[in-house]
């Protein structure tokens, strides 16, 4: 739009947004380079006219200085980091910008959980290997989603604590009262004390309250195998007799200061409605959940090995597709739809590839990063860099034995030509080969370090070739040692 100077976009219905479009061609006409002028014009008319105001539709406006949202309610709003995300998939858009723009040294998994923070989204990482195909011993691909819906429960109680955190410290300060001066002490008395403990003048003082026993909430979990229903996870005992184990309460000691904390979270849940936490949690699983599943590269099939392992690897692949297309998962909090979570899978595939994966998992799979490899440069950085650095750590290693090592710039200029070297020729296993190749230059030193108190020792780049150099040029040596 606007001789091309002006990016449009929409959510909402594609007849309406064309509605739209042709009418703020026609003031970006009028108002030539003034895209604010022409929003907040057609915003006017987007309230006022009778025919405008029926359409459904957000609309995103950008040219090179200026980001603007129009919405049918005559807002034209302007973000103040120049990133908007308008639809049903806005908040996610907007979090994976912000994640990648603000730190863009991050892994996948980084990405993943800042996005998650970022959208206010529950969020779970978990490992391919750890699952198996239905019918085998160990756990089953729905546990993911189980697992997901209570850290949703969590957090929707920490968020809905939030809200009735008011009432809770006046119930708290109440009972802190009560074991004051007694639950039947006459108004004025307690009064009075209400104003010293809100001036912590009672901060010291001693109480005993009495709070509740939560011992049952660390009663084990078992699995039921072989039976109908299984895919309800695990009976936990706590759940069966209820309050008969640690569901009374305990009397307990402390100062008035560190009595608030226990004494607010306990009133908190008392306010809550736990019907509502588990709908809300629900809720935002089926909305806004996002599955991280790492290590899908040894879920693959590979070329050398088409049976045994390789068959319960794609039964691992189709036990997850159901939850990726969309399924229904039983719990016991109740019915959860996959359909709108967010799946993100990563793999390292030095040993197999994507297209090792299931046709109809590469499909519902569909947008792929690939990450380039370390280079020399980013592996000298590794080493160099952090404050924690493996050099850093090895030297003082050495030097709780009064061992003074030292790194010369051409040993560390050697350590990473090597590494890079190495993970071309063997395995690809990124900044984890700088660990193997110090391990293997430093195997001596370290094992004669009690019998070389007060020494120096410098490695040097002859050092460096002369120990892992020559097992680096054998292919065969070099996937045993290194």
């Amino acid at each position: 739009m606007g001789d091309g100077r002006v990016l449009a976009d929409f959510a909402g219905a594609t007849a309406d947004a064309f509605t739209l479009f042709e009418r703020l061609e026609a003031k970006l006409e009028r108002f030539p380079g003034q895209l604010t002028r022409a929003c907040v014009e057609l915003a006017k008319d987007w309230r006022t006219d009778r025919h405008l105001r029926r359409l459904e539709a957000m609309m995103a406006v950008a040219d090179a200085e200026t980001t603007l949202i129009l919405s049918g309610t005559g807002d034209v709003l302007e973000p103040d980091d120049a990133l908007i995300g308008i639809g049903s998939g806005g908040p996610f858009a907007l979090a994976a910008a912000r994640a990648m723009i603000d730190r863009d040294e991050m892994d996948a998994e980084a990405i993943a959980r800042r996005l998650a923070k970022l959208a206010q989204a529950p969020f779970i990482k978990v490992e391919a290997t750890k699952f198996t195909e239905v019918g085998y011993v160990g756990r089953d691909v729905e546990s993911i989603i189980r697992d997901l819906l209570e850290s949703a429960i969590q957090m929707t109680h920490v968020r809905l604590r939030q809200d009735v955190r008011a009432k809770a410290e006046a119930a708290a300060e109440d009972r802190v009262l009560d074991a004051l001066v007694g639950a039947t002490a006459n108004p004025e008395t307690r009064q009075k004390f209400r104003v010293m403990l809100r001036k912590g003048e009672l901060d010291e003082k001693t109480i005993e309250i009495e709070v509740k026993d939560g011992g049952g909430s660390v009663l084990p979990t078992f699995d039921l195998p072989n039976m109908p229903g299984a895919q309800m996870g695990v009976l936990n005992l706590n759940d069966v007799f209820g309050k008969a184990f640690g569901g009374g309460t305990k009397k307990r000691k402390t100062s008035v200061a560190d009595s608030y904390e226990p004494l607010i979270a306990e009133e908190s849940d008392n306010l809550l409605d736990e019907e509502q936490v588990t709908r809300e949690a629900i809720r935002a699983v089926e909305d806004n959940g996002i599955v991280f599943l790492d290590e899908i590269d040894k879920i693959c099939a590979r070329a050398e090995n088409s049976g045994g392992a390789a068959v319960s690897r794609k039964g691992v692949q189709r036990d997850l597709l159901p939850l990726i297309e969309g399924t229904t998962v039983t719990t016991k909090h109740g019915a959860v739809k996959t359909d709108h979570i967010l799946f993100i899978a990563s793999g390292a595939f030095h040993l197999a590839k994507p297209s090792g994966l299931l046709p109809e998992m590469q499909g519902r799979l569909l947008n792929r990063v690939e990450l380039k490899a370390l280079s020399r440069d980013d592996l000298k950085r590794i080493l160099t860099e952090p404050e924690a650095s493996l050099i850093t750590q090895y030297v003082a290693l050495l030097a709780t034995e009064t061992v003074t090592l030292s790194f010369a710039p051409e040993a560390i200029d050697a350590i990473a030509d090597l590494a890079e070297e190495i993970n071309q020729t063997v395995e690809n296993i990124g900044a984890r080969r700088l660990h193997t190749v110090l391990k293997r230059l430093l195997e001596e030193i370290s094992f004669t370090a009690t019998d070389r108190a007060g020494e120096t020792i410098e490695i040097t780049a002859e050092m460096v070739r002369e120990r892992v150099g020559k097992l680096a040029k054998s292919a065969d040596l070099s996937k045993i040692i290194l």
